[in-house]
């Protein structure tokens, strides 16, 4: 299996283990793992999935973008994945993305930056929404994106 299945077999087990943890609180019956499985498949949209996602009205639907869930290294893309969002949302994805990418083609490197970028994602769901389910996946895939660095700077250090 290669570096990017084992990333979306584990983002699809974050992802259970989150809702799992929020059945006490409230359930916006919202489909994450389809949100992963688009991605995964570079789904394109007529509209910010993100803003649909969480029932805002986008501001925009004519500047549409792929964004990039891991980011690209030296014009290329670390993984395929992508969602369609609007300008808004991917200024602050691409934003925030300026923290954790590194200029390394090195695949454990490109593996946490896959989780990076989707806790990127769900930092903005919670900011658009306030569902702490978006909270706490934001928190478990960065403690993932952290733990794979980590394990690789030991590696190398």
């Amino acid at each position: 299996m290669n570096a990017m299945n084992d990333g979306f077999l584990i983002a699809l087990r974050l992802v259970k283990e989150s809702e799992s943890d929020n059945k006490s609180q409230e359930n916006p019956n919202l489909d994450i793992v389809n949100l992963l499985i688009d991605a995964k498949d570079c789904v394109e949209r007529r509209f910010c999935i993100l803003c649909q996602f969480v029932g805002v009205s986008s501001n925009t639907t004519s500047n549409l973008q792929q964004h990039h869930i891991a980011g690209k290294v030296y014009g290329q893309p670390n993984f395929h994945d992508t969602i369609t969002v609007c300008d808004q949302c991917h200024n602050f994805l691409t934003d925030h993305q300026r923290a954790w990418l590194i200029n390394l083609k090195d695949p454990p490197l490109r593996l946490s930056s896959y989780f990076f970028g989707w806790a990127n994602i769900f930092d903005l769901l919670y900011y658009m929404s306030e569902i702490s389910l978006f909270e706490n996946l934001a928190r478990r895939f960065r403690a993932k994106g952290y733990d794979i660095r980590n394990v690789q700077q030991r590696r190398h250090g």
